[in-house]
């Protein structure tokens, strides 16, 4: 069972370069370094819906559907991943254990 406890709280607006808004948890950052420096400093209570609106002018609404997806799955508290960045080429997923990040990065 998945506990959504994570999807409770404050929400964040990501907004994609074909203008799409998706609206998610705030502790989508704790998996996004981009998302988790752009609200660093920020308090909770100050903010309204307006300045909790992130665009991502180089990501595409179905990039990003698939990455809110991902982070969905890990319920929004996976930090660290066993992915090597850039993927070795030539290199199998046979090291990747969960089946979801395998099917997530082809």
């Amino acid at each position: 069972m998945v506990d959504s406890s994570k999807e409770t709280g404050p929400l964040i607006t990501l907004e994609t370069k074909d203008s799409k808004s998706f609206k998610v948890p705030m502790a989508i950052c704790n998996m996004s370094k981009l998302l988790a420096d752009a609200f660093e400093g920020r308090d909770e209570e100050d903010d309204d819906e307006d300045t909790l609106t992130v665009p991502l002018s180089k990501v595409a609404s179905e990039e990003l559907q698939l990455v809110l997806e991902y982070c969905k799955h890990w319920n929004y508290a996976k930090e660290k991943t066993e992915l090597e960045n850039p993927l070795p080429p030539g290199k199998g997923l046979d090291y990747i254990k969960d089946l979801k990040e395998r099917e997530f990065i082809k």
